[in-house]
């Protein structure tokens, strides 16, 4: 039995462990009844009781590896030397750990008249496998091409059982490449090139209208974003998913002083940091920041993913949260001005869409609105052409950050219409004479009559974000026109 803990948080039993690659482990657990998941997602797993533990806490999030209609959970990752990691080769079977989740946007889309082209960075492949071995699974039509480097084979997870699942679809061509052969002690007679414009071109000469995944350690994809983008491929054609933690060139890391702190609605508080000499980030990014020597931590360690609340172009970096009663937030909140906290970042794929004869509907809960706001910024900013309409819904005005600037921002840009809804307002103390609507199909049709085929932005808890998106697809919308971004804890 796998008992739920608590919604999305399960005790479930390691059943199984093997060697995939070099220094790559596969780990199976139970998989807990009534668990689903898409094909692309991920999941947290929690050591309990560990004999070791470190700053980074004793959580880790992994891709699943498995497909959904498997009765297990796969997931697979790099022995690294970490407190975490030493303690995963030794982990005795049927030990107990919680799991939480499924989360994450990565799936492979649903028209099939685009081909999907995976570009795959040595761990990175695990999503991809879970999203494979579904499409075999179901015979989807898509036309999909894998795109899969390693330095050298005995790092390749899953190699000759990408190369099976070749024979066996004739939609689906993987091309293996070795970059670093020289270190090898096997044989090879396949691409040894890096993800280079040549390579894809070798390849996807008659490909039509393709859409991109590009999936590994945060310097590969930010180097095969780059090359797509200089090759001419749009940002709306491209998916990206990083693994943290791989790579020679890890996330950046920067020590920065927190400059300002101050209440942007009740229990909700924004700080303000040093930005860092040459730091850049995407509105709707998201950086850790990490406590240093705390007072106190707890098991979900000492760091925190936050949205950047402010804009590219501000000289400082701005984050928002609602304060719980965590060791975290308990110290944050209290944190003396000129205090040193680590940064890590930016990371995160959430971002408006470029073209603009597609209108942007964002649906937002709560904190949610962090993103959305700096996002809201830069396009002020730059005077962009997007027909932008924001639902923003909280249960009553005094928990609405941004409500003021987010009013004041819907008169500097003209095609920025902002619908701020509240659906508690029996436990509020202001008046309100707006929507007090939840955000259902008989909201979004009174302001989206004349919306052109808009792209919809799911931003705030993941509870809201599953019902949005339900009532959407209810509604006719194509996933493949919806946008998610969760904030986990709320």
């Amino acid at each position: 039995m796998s008992p739920q803990t608590s919604i999305s948080e399960y005790l479930v039993k390691l059943k199984k462990r093997f060697l995939v690659a070099e220094r790559t482990i596969a780990l199976q657990f139970e998989k807990p009844p009534g668990f689903t998941f898409r094909p692309g997602q991920w999941i947290d797993i929690t050591l309990l009781n560990p004999s070791e533990t470190d700053e980074e806490g004793d959580t880790r999030g992994f891709s699943i590896a498995s497909a959904p209609h498997e009765d297990f959970l796969m997931v697979v990752t790099r022995l690294r030397d970490t407190a975490y990691k030493r303690q995963l080769p030794d982990l005795p079977l049927d030990t107990v750990v919680k799991l939480e989740g499924p989360g994450g946007e990565l799936r492979l889309q649903n028209r099939t008249e685009h081909a999907a082209v995976f570009l795959a960075g040595g761990i990175g492949i695990t999503p991809v496998r879970s999203i494979l071995l579904h499409a075999a699974h179901e015979n989807l039509q898509h036309q999909i091409f894998v795109f899969y480097s390693n330095r050298r084979p005995e790092d390749t997870a899953f190699l000759e059982e990408l190369t099976d699942l070749q024979r066996e679809n004739p939609n689906f061509t993987v091309i293996p490449t070795m970059t670093g052969m020289a270190k090898s002690t096997q044989s090879w007679n396949g691409e040894t090139a890096r993800m280079n414009e040549a390579l894809l071109a070798k390849y996807l000469t008659e490909v039509q209208s393709p859409i991109y995944y590009v999936v590994g350690p945060p310097d590969m994809v930010s180097g095969v974003h780059e090359t797509l983008n200089k090759a001419g491929v749009d940002d709306d054609d491209i998916r990206t998913e990083e693994f943290e933690g791989y790579g020679a060139a890890k996330t950046p890391k920067y020590l920065v002083k927190l400059k300002k702190r101050f209440f942007v609605a009740e229990r909700t508080m924004a700080f303000q940091f040093e930005r860092p000499p040459g730091f850049s980030f995407r509105p709707g990014q998201w950086i850790d920041l990490t406590l240093l020597n705390p007072s106190e931590t707890d098991a979900e360690g000492n760091t925190r993913r936050f949205s950047v609340a402010s804009a590219p172009d501000d000289d400082s970096l701005m984050v928002v949260t609602r304060v719980r009663d965590t060791a975290f937030k308990r110290q944050l909140s209290h944190l003396p001005l000129n205090t040193e906290v680590k940064l890590e970042g930016p990371g995160g794929a959430m971002r408006l869409h470029n073209r603009t004869e597609h209108a942007a509907v964002f649906l937002v809960g709560g904190i949610g609105i962090t993103p959305v706001h700096s996002i809201l910024l830069q396009v002020a900013h730059d005077t962009l052409a997007h027909h932008i309409f924001v639902f923003f819904s909280n249960r009553r005005p005094e928990d609405a950050a941004f409500l003021d600037e987010l009013t004041e921002l819907q008169q500097k840009i003209p095609n920025f219409t902002l619908i701020p809804t509240m659906t508690g307002m029996a436990k509020s103390t202001q008046s309100w004479d707006g929507e007090t609507a939840r955000l259902d199909e008989t909201l979004l049709r009174k302001y989206l009559a004349d919306a052109k085929s808009p792209i919809y932005y799911l931003v705030g808890p993941s509870k809201m974000v599953n019902a949005v998106h339900e009532m959407l697809n209810k509604a006719g919308i194509d996933d493949d026109d919806i946008r998610r971004d969760e904030f986990e804890g709320y």
